[in-house]
C-alpha cells in the first residue's frame, strides 16, 4: 500500500516538473522584481523631527506620542 503511494506521488512530480528538471509550485513562488515603488506609494506623510515615513496622519500623532511626547504634533494642514 506505501508503495503504491510513493509511485502516485513520483508521477505526479514528473508531471510538474518544467524544463530545467526543477518541481513547478505556483504558490510557493514569490513576486518577482523589488517592492520599493509599492511601499513608497503607501507612505506619505514624513515626521519632521527624525524623518520617519509614515501612511497617514494619524499614525504620525500615535509616532509623536511614542517617540517624541515633549513634542506637539503638526496639525492635518501640514
Amino acid at each position: 500500500m506505501t508503495r503504491i503511494w510513493h509511485i502516485r506521488i513520483q508521477a505526479k512530480r514528473k508531471e510538474t516538473m518544467n524544463s530545467k528538471g526543477h518541481v513547478h509550485e505556483e504558490r510557493n513562488q514569490k513576486a518577482k522584481g523589488s517592492q520599493l515603488e509599492a511601499r513608497a506609494v503607501g507612505l506619505k506623510v514624513i515626521c519632521p523631527i527624525c524623518k520617519a515615513q509614515l501612511a497617514n496622519q494619524n499614525q504620525l500623532v500615535d509616532h509623536y506620542g511614542s517617540k517624541h511626547p515633549k513634542e506637539k504634533p503638526p496639525s492635518n494642514s501640514e
